[in-house]
């Protein structure tokens, strides 16, 4: 969450929690260290909020729904609290550092549509411990040349499931996925391919001969020799982890009319981007070809973070400022694409 008790004053909690008892306790800390109530909220939470309640999607099955009236109202005024998706955080975060026009900074992609978001509608993309899907969807008619106006739009595209492939080696792969996360009752979905947890999977296929030599890794030490290309097998799981998020990211293109470009977002990205620089050309093939409507994607651009920046926190402020602030339409956001910005 990020806190504004007072004006040009944020504070940025960060703590680990598995549990809705631990996430609450945390709060009580924090408050018990500020001892200011926050004038406005926005919390940036994994899974999809139904109403003044979420369920967390990556906590402990037994205790991960959030209500409003859980949060200590010492901390939070609950009649100006927000939960916004965390991907539906980002997409605002991305907005927000495009009206400081400094999208270029934080991405690399046509620098001119960079520049400017244009009207058109963006997917956004983001691996972690799940895998976020979300939209900027423009509201502008398309020969409208005014500033545009966007609108977020929260999807859980990472649940849905993966497509069949008639390549042996990758059916093989996805037969083995299958029966190791749904004892074979179901395709696996996107997200268990590319997630952090997916990652580790993709590694447990390429090693199965080797286990007794070959121990499993976790997905942070698999990404490091993927990267420095000292292990093989992290290779080939980190192209397979890439490769499917790439063809997520061409369901959205094809589904979603005047759909121009795809950011793709997240720390994990930025410490990936290396490894995805160097292997993009066999990788975005993924995206641009493989589908009978292949040629709908060819003007569609992807736009790749390679500098650290915390969209889904910065997303979180720039809603709730444009809540309590009431500058903006609640919800609408305007993107000025003259603005000028300073220096971070």
């Amino acid at each position: 969450p990020g806190f504004a008790p007072e004006p040009n004053v944020v504070y940025y909690p960060k703590f680990e929690c598995h549990n809705m008892k631990g996430f609450i306790s945390e709060l009580n800390v924090i408050y018990s260290k500020i001892r200011k109530r926050a004038k406005a909220t926005a919390f940036a939470l994994a899974g999809p909020i139904l109403g003044d309640s979420v369920t967390i999607t990556n906590y402990d099955p037994s205790d991960r729904v959030l209500r409003k009236t859980d949060i200590p109202v010492e901390l939070v005024n609950l009649e100006t609290t927000y939960f916004l998706n965390d991907l539906e955080s980002c997409c605002y975060g991305i907005l927000a550092t495009g009206e400081e026009g400094k999208l270029p900074q934080y991405f690399k992609g046509n620098e001119k549509e960079l520049s400017s978001m244009p009207n058109h509608h963006f997917a956004v993309l983001a691996m972690g411990t799940g895998l976020g899907t979300g939209l900027i969807v423009s509201i502008n008619d398309p020969s409208d040349t005014s500033k545009p106006q966007f609108r977020v739009v929260p999807l859980e595209l990472g649940h849905c499931i993966v497509k069949t492939d008639q390549d042996k080696h990758i059916k093989r792969r996805m037969e083995y996925f299958s029966k190791k996360v749904y004892d074979s009752q179901f395709y696996p979905e996107y997200e268990e391919i590319c997630s952090g947890r997916g990652l580790e999977l993709c590694y447990d296929y390429e090693t199965i001969s080797e286990r007794e030599e070959k121990p499993l890794l976790n997905a942070g030490e698999i990404a490091k020799r993927a990267i420095e290309e000292t292990d093989d097998d992290a290779v080939a799981a980190m192209m397979i982890h890439y490769r499917f998020l790439y063809r997520c990211a061409q369901e959205i293109g094809i589904m979603i009319p005047r759909c121009q470009g795809v950011f793709l977002a997240g720390d994990n990205q930025v410490n990936n981007e290396p490894f995805l620089e160097k292997h993009l050309e066999c990788i975005q093939t993924e995206f641009y070809d493989n589908h009978p409507k292949s040629d709908w994607l060819t003007s569609m651009n992807i736009f790749r973070q390679y500098k650290r920046l915390n969209l889904n926190l910065k997303g979180a402020l720039y809603y709730v400022k444009a809540k309590e602030n009431q500058q903006l339409d609640w919800d609408t956001i305007s993107v000025a694409t003259d603005m000028e910005s300073d220096e971070d």
